[in-house]
């Protein structure tokens, strides 16, 4: 306080001339302003040289007391002497001199005014600025009249000046004056004007402190962006910790630059261990509350973690979400149905998994757009790590067809996280041309010489690849100007896991740039081209781009083949541009290739191919695709695009031979989804079969109009005699048009695959009790008969909890329980502890009979128990309601149910039944297999109906005694009977 008083005390006086000289001058390009600030603050040999010419303005700048720290300190005093002062009208006076026009003059915004660099000086009292504009023998003068306002207040400075009578009241720099009217008085213009007080003017402490604010601030934003996205409360902890220590620290400390730079890598470290720490299962085990919205601050963190490029934790939570809270039953019934189809019993960490993939394409992002920035990467991890190694791939895809998304998910390349790498480290060059900014590079390359536009960082990247990843066709083209090399490719070596394992040659800018979309990505592969770009380079631009297909334009994969790029190049999976399309379903990209101009059977337009683009590019002697060319699994491109029938039918319409079956042993059952969580070397593998084992049946019926063998089947071995068929594969995906029209066609429905199994087998294990049906008219054999006509064991798993065994103490069964597809019998009688059974147990598809006695700690039943003929609630008291599937079910009720001891359940049988009719008769009679029983107690102790069918028919409802615990049916529905 002393400094600042004494600062400006000594502004008060005659130095005020040099303070304001400083100010106005130091920065000005007026030639006046500037030889008045070396008149005033340099030494009188100096300022006369200086006017001279002698010396130069920079070199009197040298000699010149600039009074710094006295400016400062009269600039914090009037910053904090204003807040004290009354808002009232202050006055200028000017003696002798004139506003320029501008002054006068409306700008663009119809603001009329100026701003004043230096010190303003006002006074309260209307004569001394009068007074002032006199002047000594002037014949005008100017006078500001001015109110003052609550934010726009200057300093009373008056108790402090040395002229006290002047009632000073002082503006600091860069005050703004706004003509609001004018008017004249006597020999005097009084200008009516509105102040704007410059509110970034800072106290000297403020000054002092800068350092140790910045880093307060940069410790706040890093909490700001955690606590937002809805992190918990011990992952600000440390951060928040960080911060009181900050505070505490004295500004000196962070005045010195090596404890500025240990403060500052501390903070970074800090936040690396919260990321860390957010990422991590045990950190949200112990977050309490409501479960959607502890789900709902996971997936925003998940996507706060996908944007620092931790991938693989944005995964975990996205899966954490799902178990805190179950996604909806939409999403959980469409991941059983692909489960069944596939033939996969996953695991817990599995399921949730495929559930939150699924759930995430839906709810992040629309159902649409799967490269969405940040998230590419993070599904890509959430496929590979949480839906299963061995047939995650083909599961999301899957689920992507259910989704109506784009299945090249599965594949996202990981170029984008070394590029943005790249680019933040490296050089001004680099960072423009990652953002495709034109005038940027223009300025980097004047700055730097074009002898820096083939500079490399990290893993090779150049400014030419990060242009083209962006489709900056105008910076591509800059910089080709320039002399950049079209031939460079980014080194895969140093990237390790991060690369892809498809590209095993690294990618160039014509791959990268072939996948751009629109009239910019061309522009810039045909840039690239003419730049002598090698369209058959080690990075396989063509196949790139058929992989990448959802971003690429045909018109870029036609450039590529004009240019003379082989079509019938493979990679290092044997798999051609046209096997990519096929696969991942890009039918524009799929007619270029083929040449093809003809509308597919579906009459709709195949993005993002145009009508009016000209498909032919094949030029004399130049070879076009070998449609029976096999991949490194043996599969065709037909094979490949069974499951789109755009593809088949562009496919078969260009010559594909429909019987074109896997002729040497590959290993690619895991990916087509053959066997049960295994993978298999199956010859003979055909085209039908892929499409009929993925459900879809338009493509089955093109597939059989062109000739497809319907009972060629795929073996394990060479001479094997039996295999897998198309209607095996079809009976499994449950599609019942698929399965109509394989037996339409003559499909052997016994046949047996080469583990005993069948086609009813197969559809009796997924679930598909339509099929069944359709399988049973042609006339299947029972699925209980395996091989030889013997039946298959009767499996039995006994939990009994009497005498403190096991079952005793079970609070809950692990979900792998579902993996016992043959299970027919399931035990638990006496397990107290027991809460629930596990979601999986559904998966069960062969359990007949549940016994629960005694099971007191059970509140509720799976949803879904398809097969089940008998249940045993007895004493179940903590059940409160049965599923409703068990009394509606396609396949009837169970054909046992006993409730003794369930009181809750009777109530709640009782309350449906006024509220209309859980038992109604369509829904009791229906389908029965035989006698129902109903197991009830009275009086006189337990009642068997050992025949209750005929009774429950011609009920009009069931009424049940709680108090007696017995089940009533009225006399008059039952008639004589």
């Amino acid at each position: 306080i002393r400094q600042e008083v004494i600062a400006a005390r000594l502004y008060t006086g005659p130095l005020f001339v040099k303070y304001n000289g400083v100010l106005r001058g130091l920065n000005a390009e007026s030639q006046y302003l500037r030889g008045e600030m070396i008149r005033l603050c340099c030494s009188g040999d100096v300022a006369a040289r200086y006017k001279a010419g002698e010396t130069s303005f920079e070199a009197a700048l040298g000699t010149m007391n600039k009074y710094t720290t006295t400016i400062h300190a009269i600039n914090s005093c009037i910053v904090k002497s204003a807040k004290l002062t009354a808002a009232s009208k202050i006055y200028r006076g000017i003696a002798g001199m004139a506003l320029p026009p501008v002054f006068w003059t409306a700008n663009e915004f119809g603001v009329r005014g100026g701003v004043e660099r230096a010190f303003l000086s006002t006074t309260t009292d209307r004569s001394v600025a009068m007074g002032y504009a006199a002047g000594e023998g002037a014949n005008y003068g100017l006078v500001f009249e001015i109110q003052q306002g609550m934010v726009d207040r200057g300093a009373d400075i008056s108790w402090l000046s040395q002229y006290p009578h002047e009632r000073e009241t002082l503006f600091g720099p860069l005050t703004g004056l706004e003509v609001q009217g004018t008017r004249v008085d006597g020999s005097v213009v009084v200008i009516e004007a509105r102040l704007s007080v410059n509110l970034n003017a800072l106290t000297i402490e403020q000054v002092i402190s800068k350092l140790q604010r910045s880093h307060v601030g940069l410790l706040e934003g890093m909490a700001d962006e955690l606590r937002f996205s809805g992190a918990p409360q011990a992952v600000l902890d440390p951060l928040d910790a960080l911060k009181a220590k900050a505070q505490v620290r004295g500004r000196e400390f962070f005045n010195d630059a090596s404890l500025f730079k240990q403060a500052t890598t501390e903070a970074l470290e800090t936040r690396e261990a919260a990321l860390d720490l957010l990422g991590k299962r045990s950190t949200w085990a112990r977050v309490e509350g409501a479960p959607q919205a502890v789900a709902k601050a996971m997936r925003q963190c998940a996507e706060l973690l996908a944007e620092k490029e931790l991938h693989e934790a944005a995964a975990l939570l996205l899966v954490l979400a799902v178990e805190r809270c179950p996604v909806p039953r939409e999403v959980a019934e469409r991941v059983d149905e692909v489960c069944r189809q596939k033939l996969l019993v996953p695991s817990k960490l599995h399921r949730s998994g495929l559930e939150a993939f699924d759930h995430f394409l839906f709810t992040q992002l629309g159902g649409r757009n799967v490269n969405k920035q940040p998230w590419p990467l993070t599904v890509r991890m959430l496929v590979k790590h949480f839906t299963g190694d061995a047939k995650g791939d083909q599961i999301a895809k899957a689920i992507c067809r259910r989704r109506d998304v784009d299945g090249g998910v599965a594949q996202v390349q990981p170029f984008e996280r070394a590029a943005s790498a790249a680019a933040r480290k490296g050089s001004a060059l680099l960072h423009a041309a990652s953002m495709g900014d034109v005038q940027a590079i223009q300025e980097a390359l004047a700055m730097s010489g074009e002898t820096a536009v083939n500079q490399t960082v990290a893993h090779g990247v150049t400014p030419l690849m990060l242009a083209a990843r962006v489709g900056a066709a105008d910076c591509v083209e800059l910089l080709l100007a320039a002399k950049a090399d079209a031939t460079l490719k980014e080194c895969r070596k140093g990237l390790g896991r991060s690369m892809s394992r498809h590209q095993s040659h690294g990618i160039d800018a014509l791959a990268l740039a072939a996948v751009c979309k629109g009239d910019e990505g061309v522009r810039c592969v045909d840039a690239l081209l003419a730049a002598n770009a090698d369209p058959n380079s080690q990075s396989q631009p063509l196949i790139y781009a058929a992989r990448l297909g959802h971003n690429t334009e045909v018109r870029s994969v036609l450039s590529l083949l004009r240019a003379g790029a082989n079509v019938n190049a493979y990679d290092a999976h044997g798999k051609t541009a046209l096997m990519y399309c096929a696969l991942n379903s890009h039918g524009g990209l799929t007619k270029a290739l083929l040449e093809d101009a003809e509308p597919t059977i579906t009459g709709a337009p195949l993005s993002p191919s145009k009508t009016s683009i000209d498909v032919h590019w094949r030029k004399p002697g130049q070879l076009g695709p070998d449609l029976e060319l096999q991949d490194a699994d043996g599969c065709t491109a037909l094979m490949l695009g069974s499951s789109s029938i755009n593809q088949v039918d562009l496919l078969l319409r260009a010559g594909a031979d429909p019987n074109h079956a896997v002729t040497r042993s590959p290993n690619h059952a895991g990916m087509l989804g053959v066997g049960v969580g295994t993978r298999h070397s199956l010859m003979g593998y055909t085209p039908l079969i892929s499409a009929a084992e993925a459900g879809h049946a338009r493509s089955v019926a093109a597939l059989l109009a062109a000739g497809a063998e319907v009972n060629a089947f795929a073996k394990v071995d060479v001479d094997a005699t039996i295999g897998y068929t198309a209607l095996m594969a079809g009976a499994g995906s449950g599609d019942v048009s698929v399965v109509q029209q394989l037996l339409a066609a003559g499909s052997a429905v016994d046949a047996v695959d080469s583990g005993g199994s069948t086609a009813m087998v197969r559809c009796v294990l997924a679930g598909h009790t339509r099929v069944v049906e359709l399988l049973t008219a042609a006339g299947a054999k029972d699925w209980d008969l395996m091989r030889d006509g013997v039946p298959r064991r009767q499996w039995k798993f006994n939990l009994r909890g009497a005498a403190g065994g096991l079952g005793a103490t079970l609070t809950a069964l692990p979900e792998s329980i579902g993996e016992c597809l043959a299970l027919e019998r399931l035990t638990l009688d006496g397990c107290a502890k027991l809460l629930t059974l596990p979601r999986a147990i559904r998966c069960c598809l062969a359990l007949r009979a549940l016994s629960l006695k005694g099971c007191t700690a059970l509140t509720s039943l799976p949803a879904s128990l398809p097969k089940l003929e008998s249940l045993d609630l007895t004493d179940c008291v903590s059940l409160e309601a049965l599923p409703e599937c068990l009394l509606r079910r396609a396949e009837g009720p169970v054909e046992s149910l006993t409730l003794l001891g369930c009181s809750k359940v009777l109530v709640e049988l009782e309350q449906d039944e006024a509220g209309g009719g859980v038992a109604s008769t369509s829904v009791v009679a229906a389908g029965n297999k035989g006698a129902v029983r109903l197991m009830v107690e009275s009086e006189g102790g337990v009642v068997e109906a050992v025949d209750a069918a005929p009774y429950l028919e011609k009920m009009s409802g069931w009424l049940v005694d709680n108090g007696q615990r017995s089940m009533l049916l009225e006399p008059s529905s039952m008639g004589e009977e």
